[in-house]
């Protein structure tokens, strides 16, 4: 039975060096029950290149979204938009949606996402066995 609806959004994550990312944050189901990482707030957050809240990809594409597990987020970042501290950047929110929890385990999720430009569509997230140069588990996304 799908959960209630949780709050997301999608920043435009800037370094000092001029290199980006962007940072999909989304609240954890209630109770939650995907494995946090070593956490500061209560966000789960993810490192992607792709903009989850334009849809440029057909829907059910083959092609899944490259995304890294950071460590979670502070609530804050759902509306923050400005410098980082301790030398980190800056962010810049993008889109803010909503998103309901369907299924979720340390090593698969499935929800539904809805941004405001862009029908709601049905995001599925699988661990891989890969991690990055940091320690940062490695997922692939599918929006369907």
């Amino acid at each position: 039975m799908p959960g209630p609806a949780a709050r997301t959004a999608l920043l435009l994550h800037t370094l000092p060096d001029g290199r980006w990312h962007y940072d999909w944050l989304i609240e954890p189901p209630s109770p939650p029950l995907l494995a946090p990482a070593p956490s500061p707030g209560p966000l789960l957050a993810f490192r992607t290149w792709h903009r989850l809240d334009l849809d440029p990809h057909p829907r059910g594409s083959a092609l899944p979204i490259h995304a890294e597990r950071l460590p979670d987020h502070r609530e804050v970042y759902l509306t923050y938009q400005g410098p980082i501290s301790n030398r980190r950047g800056t962010v810049q929110r993008l889109a803010a949606g909503l998103a309901t929890w369907h299924h979720v385990t340390d090593s698969d999720f499935r929800l539904t996402l809805g941004w405001p430009s862009v029908p709601a569509s049905v995001l599925q997230g699988k661990r891989t066995q890969s991690f990055t140069p940091d320690g940062h588990p490695i997922w692939q996304l599918r929006q369907n």
